[in-house]
């Protein structure tokens, strides 16, 4: 069976949302314990919803 390519971005979509919502405690943590913060693209990941880290991975447009 072939997947629609409309298919394929939703995967994609789902798990790059999955793996931001792992990030999550971790960044908190690296905060917290050991006053760490987290940035990409210049754009600190503290205190961050998924959406958020996601628009910031996606980097300025």
């Amino acid at each position: 069976m072939t997947h629609h390519p409309r298919t394929e971005n939703h995967d994609t979509w789902l798990s790059r949302e999955a793996l931001a919502e792992a990030m999550i405690p971790l960044i908190g943590q690296l905060y917290r314990n050991n006053n760490v913060v987290t940035s990409i693209h210049g754009r600190s990941l503290i205190n961050k919803s998924t959406m958020n880290i996601l628009k910031a991975w996606l980097g300025p447009r």
